[in-house]
């Protein structure tokens, strides 16, 4: 019900500019970025290895805490889309499963469209983008990407 009224209320506000589900699903990803942050901060203390990913500086090495805070990040936007933003087509049951596993791949095409946009403005080197505005459009660019694929892949329309 406190979801149904919140939906009415974006849509009533924001309908005619965004969709008020894709209000929610910033929303949840805002939480997500408090998560990671919380995770990354408090795992970092742990002084865990970082990993070596073979790719060309500056993605050679990625610190655990990073990994551990994505990956939480992960689950806690899970649970909280397909239980407030997808309400209507929320898995239950087996599906959860499946449904967490797919969001894990679309979220790592997101961080890979953040990776890959940021990297791209910043070998431009045009003197006025600086990294904050390459990282920042290149999330931008990731949460437009990563909102599409899971609203279609994910939780797909359902079949009438």
């Amino acid at each position: 019900v406190i979801r149904n009224y919140l939906v009415a209320l974006l849509d009533l506000r924001f309908g005619s500019i965004v969709s008020p589900i894709f209000l929610l699903y910033c929303a949840v990803g805002a939480s997500g970025i408090v998560v990671y942050l919380l995770t990354a901060e408090l795992t970092s203390f742990l002084g865990l290895a970082p990993f070596r990913t073979g790719l060309a500086e500056p993605f050679h090495d990625v610190r655990s805490s990073a990994v551990l805070g994505f990956l939480a990040s992960v689950a806690n936007n899970y649970v909280w889309n397909n239980y407030i933003t997808f309400y209507d087509k929320r898995h239950k049951g087996g599906a959860i499963a499946t449904g967490a596993a797919v969001f894990l791949a679309v979220s790592l095409v997101g961080l890979l469209v953040t990776l890959a946009v940021t990297h791209l403005l910043l070998t431009l080197q045009l003197s006025w983008i600086s990294p904050a505005l390459a990282r920042s459009t290149g999330i931008v660019v990731a949460v437009i990407t990563n909102y599409y694929l899971n609203a279609s892949i994910t939780w797909p329309p359902r079949k009438r």
